[in-house]
């Protein structure tokens, strides 16, 4: 009996025992819950432990659900209970834009295990100006009668994240536009102030009605390479594109464009430039600094003076400078072999009658100055422009 009896009182020492013990336990809390990333950017959320009951013990961190082409680091890798650790999510360039994703985040003690959560979406987004710019361009050139803006959404008060992906844009990946492609979308007004893409290497509204005068702005728009705004209702001058050290093409066929042309020379990567049927007017501007210009197409102007030296434009093959004023002898063309068939036009102009067998052979027309006017009146009647009557 007294044997049963130290039996139980132990027996009910040890259940107490058990019952007092307290196991380690914590909990995780994600700050913030949810996050954007930008592709080749990244963005961080505190991870943050408390302990539940027990004592302090270390935990370690994993991640689990990313996206392709994201990555999740921790650092430090592991903390005592009741201490922080700082989660980064990062996106490579090849990232989609929009891809999302629950991505679960795991602790690990000797005692336990716990987990909580990020929210996590594929997103790019632009400055406020950059967006204010986009709101600026689409009000004043009619971009509820555009014929496409997909995309293009202002009912929230600053950028959402979707704006790279809207019709017509481009994007690198600080994220700042690059691009502006709206060629034969029917804009129509006025082109507002650019100066907020300080990114934009290419900017095309080809093709559209488009009035007044390019923004002065373009001249701060050092980044420039690619300019096409042919077939429009422009007009002003063209002074802006002085300086844009980087430019490559302009093109401003098929407008009203008037004053002089731009400093060709100051503009030392130009490989294109066409203002073909505009009312221009003075002389052609030095050629010297332009050394890698390929296609040159001023025709049907009402430019005058003699026509400069090409000499040094070795790349040159495309040349078009008929039905203006030009006056004098004819330089010398450079590296004639370049050249084929119907890629040169020089006539209706007052020219020398000065006969050279490399502008014969280009022309395919002996002498090559049969078709220039050589009496002071243009062949097809090509009189005073408009504004100078």
């Amino acid at each position: 009996m007294q044997t049963t009896l130290k039996a139980a009182a132990w027996a009910g020492l040890m259940f107490a025992a058990q019952a007092g013990a307290t196991t380690n336990t914590f909990s995780l809390q994600a700050d913030p819950s949810s996050i954007e990333v930008a592709p080749g950017h990244g963005n961080t959320v505190t991870i943050s432990s408390s302990v539940v009951s027990g004592s302090a013990e270390s935990i370690s961190f994993s991640a689990h659900g990313m996206p392709a082409n994201v990555t999740a680091t921790f650092n430090p890798a592991s903390v005592e209970t009741g201490s922080s650790t700082t989660l980064t999510i990062a996106a490579n360039s090849a990232a989609t834009l929009g891809d999302t994703a629950t991505i679960t985040v795991s602790g690990t003690s000797i005692s336990d295990a716990e987990t909580t959560t990020v929210a996590v979406r594929l997103a790019s987004y632009l400055s406020q100006q950059e967006w204010a710019a986009f709101a600026a361009l689409y009000n004043s050139t009619g971009g509820t009668e555009w014929t496409t803006n997909t995309g293009w959404d202002f009912s929230g008060s600053g950028p959402s994240g979707t704006e790279c992906g809207w019709f017509g844009i481009q994007c690198d990946t600080i994220p700042r536009v690059i691009g502006i492609e709206l060629q034969n979308n029917h804009l129509t007004g006025v082109l507002p102030d650019l100066s907020a893409f300080s990114g934009l290497t290419t900017f095309d509204v080809y093709g559209n009605s488009l009035t007044g005068s390019l923004p002065t702005s373009i001249q701060s728009l050092s980044a420039l390479t690619h300019v096409d705004v042919s077939s429009n209702q422009l007009s002003g001058g063209l002074d802006m594109l002085n300086g844009l050290s980087n430019l490559q093409f302009f093109g401003g066929d098929g407008n009203a464009f008037t004053n002089t042309l731009p400093q060709l020379d100051s503009l030392p990567n130009l490989m294109g430039f066409s203002v073909q049927g505009n009312l221009l007017t003075g002389p052609m501007p030095s050629l010297a600094l332009s050394p890698k210009l390929v296609y040159l197409n001023v025709s049907a102007n009402y430019l005058s003076g003699a026509f400069p030296s090409l000499t040094g434009l070795a790349k040159l093959q495309y040349l078009y400078i008929s039905e203006n004023r030009f006056t004098g002898a004819m330089p010398i063309p450079p590296n004639p072999t370049r050249f084929g068939s119907g890629v040169v036009s020089l006539c209706t102009n007052f020219f020398a009658p000065i006969d050279n067998r490399q502008w014969d052979a280009l022309l395919r027309l002996t002498p090559w100055y049969a078709t220039c006017d050589t009496d002071t009146i243009f062949a097809v009647g090509f009189g005073t422009p408009p504004f100078l009557q």
